[in-house]
């Protein structure tokens, strides 16, 4: 069984990790970004560093040079920063979607790998939020980390460097406020990093109460839950909206953090920059390119310590992303030989699983399935039936014993290989988006459309298709819900047939249909055993009456089997389902004897 890796230990490995799968891909137009960024920041502290001629050479001495050469420069400067920040944008905004893609194809393709026990416990809702939520916190984090960790970062060096090179007493008393907002700002990270994992949970919930509701809607109409449905809904949409006003007002917190404290420094500067202008005869353009240095450096300084607190919630999304992505799939299996069915004879030869740890289904189980003959599975409820054609899917491994198809090992067998020649019809039918041409043929991909329309005809579905608004071509509605129980069923059975397997697995592919459904339904799912290894598992008994053989399971075993006759004959636990079922069945019509 497989089970979620540990998550990355640190916000820092997980950056690192970030960065580094996308580095050697992206690295060359990272490359462009970086310098991008470098001028920018360059522009923006020259901006500041000419201020000093501006009002010493302009307006304190009025050099006449100046007036003219010093509003070119400045523009100058200000046309090469915005050409830098588009530059920077645009190829991040690039990179950044090629990312959400890479790792939506990449989910996607690790999720269909997955084995049944990671579906079993995971909410299809969940895997949406990971798909779309999660993989654009990607590309958030990467930009924030871009815009704000290398282009404030470098800015704000920059304009300190000025700030240095201008006056060295100044600039150490501006750096005296940076211990006490770092402080501030760090406890705000580890409160936004607990609110938001909090905010995807909750987020999880609104998508999986509104699939269910759209999805269940029947059932929701007809036990009249819309009450029920809403109350759940608006609990978790009142959670997601409190967790997420929790994560806005932590970052918002930065706001009057960096204000007060640039406040405080700007009004100290002003104070002793205007008291040595005044009494000291100094000039003042040195102190209004200090000034001006650091009213620039102002903004990437409060973007920068924001970043860690809107980081914080982008990789608690990240972490969650790199949980599923860690989580361990089957070996590759694409060097093991491809089944060869000559006959399709089925063979458990002493089968032992169970689904979770301590706890047995099966302990040495024997069965034959007989090529070319329909075989009949029944019994209580949880015996095991469906479990036995899950394990010829190999849809779970076996944890003791073997399954054979004509003498090879299952599990020694590629397994698109093995499920290529088995054809599955099941209770629960699933109808995907598109036609219903669309969704036959994918019993084989390659079918022309002459071969879907004989399968449909076989499956007796090729006359309630044409009568569809426009027959074929008709797009169904989610899960088929326009169409009834049968000819859903009838469309899953023209998409067996069109597969031609030589093995077929039917799991109660009639017991939710009405009689009448299921006589055309029994009809066409016996065209499609004709020739074929049929593994029935059914409750009703009228439909497996003429099965070749009929295996009882109990108890983790096949506690008797035969043919219809035989068994009714032994008066065994067969029999007993019989009378059970059949006890109060209505006379055959012109007959004194009861249905068999």
């Amino acid at each position: 069984m497989a089970k979620p890796a540990p998550r990355t230990p640190g916000d820092l490995a997980l950056v690192r990790r970030l960065v580094g799968e996308n580095a050697k891909d992206f690295g060359g137009r990272y490359a462009i970004v970086v310098a991008a960024m470098i001028l920018f920041a360059a522009t923006t502290g020259g901006t500041a560093w000419l201020m000093r001629d501006v009002v010493d050479g302009i307006f304190f001495t009025r050099d006449e040079n100046l007036v003219v050469l010093i509003p070119i420069l400045m523009g100058a400067l200000f046309v090469m920063r915005g050409v830098a920040n588009y530059v920077s944008l645009v190829i991040q905004a690039q990179i950044g979607n090629a990312i959400v893609a890479r790792l939506q194809r990449r989910v996607f393709d690790h999720v269909l790998r997955l084995d049944l026990d990671f579906f079993a416990k995971t909410h299809s809702a969940d895997l949406v939020a990971r798909m779309l939520q999660q993989t654009n916190a990607a590309r958030d984090a990467l930009d924030k980390l871009g815009n704000v960790g290398i282009r404030d970062l470098l800015t704000l060096v920059v304009l300190v460097g000025v700030m240095f090179w201008q006056n060295v007493a100044l600039s150490l008393v501006v750096f005296l406020v940076a211990p006490v907002a770092i402080v501030l700002v760090g406890r705000l990270i580890r409160r936004t990093r607990a609110a938001a994992e909090a905010e995807f949970r909750f987020t999880s919930l609104v998508s999986s109460v509104l699939q269910e509701t759209a999805l269940g809607i029947r059932v929701v109409r007809a036990f009249n839950l819309e009450g029920t449905m809403r109350g759940r809904m608006e609990s978790a949409i009142g959670e997601v909206e409190r967790r997420s006003n929790r994560v806005a007002t932590m970052t918002a917190r930065t706001a009057p953090i960096m204000e007060g404290l640039a406040g405080i420094a700007v009004a100290g500067i002003l104070l002793w920059t205007g008291y040595a202008v005044v009494h000291s005869g100094a000039t003042p353009g040195s102190f209004i390119a200090f000034v001006t240095a650091m009213l620039l450096a102002y903004e990437p300084a409060a973007r920068l310590a924001r970043v860690n607190v809107q980081l914080a919630g982008r990789l608690a999304n990240i972490r969650e992303l790199y949980a599923l992505l860690d989580t361990p799939v089957p070996a590759d299996d694409t060097g093991l030989p491809r089944l060869e069915v000559s006959a399709g004879r089925i063979v458990f030869d002493r089968v032992a699983f169970g689904y979770r740890p301590g706890e047995t289904l099966f302990q040495n189980l024997d069965f034959v399935a007989e090529a070319g003959k329909t075989t009949a599975l029944v019994g209580p409820s949880g015996a095991g039936k469906s479990t036995i054609v899950a394990l010829i899917e190999r849809f779970y491994e076996v944890d003791g014993g073997r399954i054979l198809i004509d003498g090879q090992d299952i599990a020694a067998i590629a397994l698109g290989s093995l499920r290529s020649r088995m054809a599955l019809v099941g209770q629960d039918v699933r109808l995907f988006a598109g036609t219903v041409r669309d969704n036959i043929r994918f019993g084989r991909l390659d079918a022309s459309d002459a071969e879907v329309e004989a399968a449909a005809g076989a499956a007796l579905a090729d006359g309630f298709i044409r009568a569809l608004p426009n027959g074929y071509d008709t797009l169904l509605g989610e899960q088929g819900i326009d169409l009834s129980g049968g000819q859903r069923q009838r469309l899953a059975i023209a998409r067996a047939l069109l597969r031609n397997a030589p093995i077929v697995l039917l799991d109660e592919a009639t017991s939710a249909l009405d009689a009448e459904s299921e006589t055309r339904v029994q009809e066409a799912f016996d065209r499609l055993k004709a020739g074929r290894t049929t593994i029935v598992v059914a409750h009703r008994l009228s439909t497996i009456v003429g099965a070749d053989r009929i295996c009882v399971v109990a108890d983790g075993a096949i506690v008797e089997s035969g043919t219809h006759r035989e068994l009714l004959a032994r008066d065994g636990a067969y029999a007993r389902f019989h009378r059970l079922q059949f006890a109060a069945a209505p006379p055959v019509p012109g007959s004194d004897t009861p249905v068999p």
